[in-house]
């Protein structure tokens, strides 16, 4: 596309939507969608302004035009972006005012186009990260925290599991989500069920902090005693919560997300009396293997005396990872580091 070569695409989107504010005629609209269209195939949509971009393709102009040839090539649009930038397109258009009947049929349209991290890898982005509103669920999770405190009867366990499985749900359907009085209260009722009896609730609760986690982002650093608290069941030995728990630890703590890593440092902080229980020494390391590196030099010389005492373990297994853990602190914190943490002198062996 010439014209996208001599000047940068987003002034055609910029001229191009502006030149359309009045127009809802149908052939004029299907044929803009078609150069919006060329321009994401031709420069990636990581390149381009894609708020703009969206809030024409949802508009009067897009696929909120009657006529169903425009509605069909905005479709076809709305599908590119998504297999350029994934499940953020999907998220944008639940926060869109589109008809539930519409939303419905659009979503199934998006399954059939699967995001291809290849075609953002291909591209060259110029703007900045694409970000959504964080959206206010008080009035959709109030009614389930109460659900999740239920305890009249002896299956009301049922009722508290099945309230925890909706909550994660809605986290995942509506994140980003605005911190609030009712994300306190969740945060609290969730913390409850780690002590659960029935160890498939505790596993879910953990899970239900790893979508908690990615809704808020890093404002989940604001609740330190979250990671606290789940960093006392590394001592469970049941498959399901400590496979749920390395996925609540990995989210809490930011590693597949950019940000602040605030929440990481502060789980980095505990992390170093947690390995003293040798029955969850495996996990935590296993976590600690990628936290390392991602942390501040100050928080990952807190866990050298664990990591030491972990490279004396009984287990072939938790040795070796902690010496790959003591390697990528000596990289962190520098040559001799974790000998002068520990009171000793010269370089540590790893």
């Amino acid at each position: 596309m010439l014209i996208g070569e001599i000047v940068h695409p987003n002034q055609v989107i910029a001229s191009l939507t502006e030149g359309m504010t009045k127009s809802k005629v149908p052939p004029p609209c299907k044929a803009a969608l078609q150069i919006l269209y060329r321009l994401v195939a031709e420069f990636g949509a990581s390149m381009l302004d894609v708020q703009s971009l969206f809030a024409y393709l949802t508009s009067e102009r897009g696929l909120q035009n009657p006529n169903n040839e425009v509605k069909s090539q905005a479709t076809e649009l709305l599908c590119l972006l998504h297999r350029h930038l994934g499940p953020i397109i999907a998220r944008l258009l639940q926060q869109s005012d589109l008809p539930p009947l519409q939303l419905k049929s659009l979503e199934s349209a998006l399954s059939s186009a699967p995001f291809d991290a290849t075609l953002t890898a291909s591209s060259s982005s110029s703007s900045p990260p694409l970000s959504l509103t964080p959206t206010d669920i008080t009035a959709e999770l109030t009614p389930l925290l109460a659900a999740m405190r239920d305890t009249a009867g002896k299956d009301s366990w049922k009722r508290r599991q099945q309230a925890v499985l909706d909550v994660t749900a809605l986290l995942r359907r509506r994140a980003p989500v605005a911190n609030s009085c009712a994300i306190a209260e969740l945060v609290a009722a969730l913390k409850d069920r780690f002590a659960e009896p029935n160890l498939n609730l505790r596993a879910k609760a953990l899970l239900g902090v790893s979508a908690l986690s990615e809704a808020l982002g890093d404002s989940v650093s604001e609740y330190p005693q979250l990671g606290v608290e789940m960093l006392r069941c590394v001592g469970d030995r049941n498959k399901s919560v400590a496979s749920a728990l390395l996925v609540a630890l990995r989210a809490y703590s930011g590693l597949d997300r950019q940000g602040s890593h605030r929440s990481l440092n502060v789980l980095l902080g505990q992390a170093g009396n947690a390995l003293k229980d040798p029955r969850g020494r495996e996990l935590i390391l296993r976590w600690l293997v990628d936290a390392v590196p991602a942390g501040d030099a100050k928080a990952v010389a807190g866990v050298v005396g664990g990591v030491k005492e972990a490279m004396s373990d009984r287990s072939r297994d938790v040795r070796e990872l902690a010496g790959k853990v003591m390697a990528s602190v000596e990289k962190v914190c520098g040559d001799g580091a974790s000998a002068r943490r520990v009171g000793m002198e010269g370089k540590c062996e790893v």
